[in-house]
């Protein structure tokens, strides 16, 4: 991309900032996890709602903000979600919660087999541990943070149709063609 996609803007607001307010109409405590990014940056943008924090174990991968992130939240289950998602929905969030009480996760998945892991609510502890443990065995990436999870479940990405009917949750803008068809579709 060339940029930092969490600093990008659709209707004059910084992706990070569309996804953050959003997600703080359903919870008391956001953190913002920014690897080893510039915490001042982010917090001119985020104007003091939210935590930001940098990785505690940077890995250059979500993982290490999933673990860093896990270690500083307060309740016990957690969203993860990408900078990437600038039209996440706090109701297929609060949906995902609830099959995620009772495991260690509940992550989206797509009738192909896919996974949208950084769209999914997990058990914090059960996350740290999991993240460690694919650290320790050199594996990077949040598909094998949840191949070492106890007891993940699969949500379909079809049942969240019935509070995301486009699944606009799921636009990832991740080139600059992506970018520009938010303005040109």
């Amino acid at each position: 991309m060339g940029t930092d996609k969490a600093l990008l803007k659709y209707r004059g607001q910084e992706f990070i900032k569309l996804i953050s307010s959003e997600m703080l109409s359903i919870s008391d405590e956001v953190i913002v996890a920014i690897g080893r990014k510039n915490v001042e940056t982010f917090a001119r943008v985020l104007e003091g709602e939210v935590k930001i924090m940098q990785d505690a174990q940077y890995v250059a991968n979500p993982v290490g903000g999933m673990i860093s992130a896990g270690r500083k939240v307060t309740h016990s289950y957690c969203a993860f979600l990408g900078c990437d998602t600038p039209f996440v929905k706090r109701e297929v969030v609060k949906l995902i919660y609830q099959h995620a009480i009772g495991h260690s996760a509940a992550i989206p998945i797509w009738e192909n087999g896919d996974l949208e892991p950084l769209c999914g609510v997990y058990d914090a502890k059960a996350t740290i541990k999991a993240g460690q443990a694919a650290l320790h065995k050199g594996k990077l990436g949040c598909k094998n943070l949840i191949s070492f999870l106890p007891s993940p479940i699969y949500v379909k990405v079809e049942d969240l149709r019935k509070v995301d009917p486009e699944l606009v949750s799921f636009k990832n803008v991740n080139t600059t063609e992506d970018y520009r068809s938010l303005f040109n579709p």
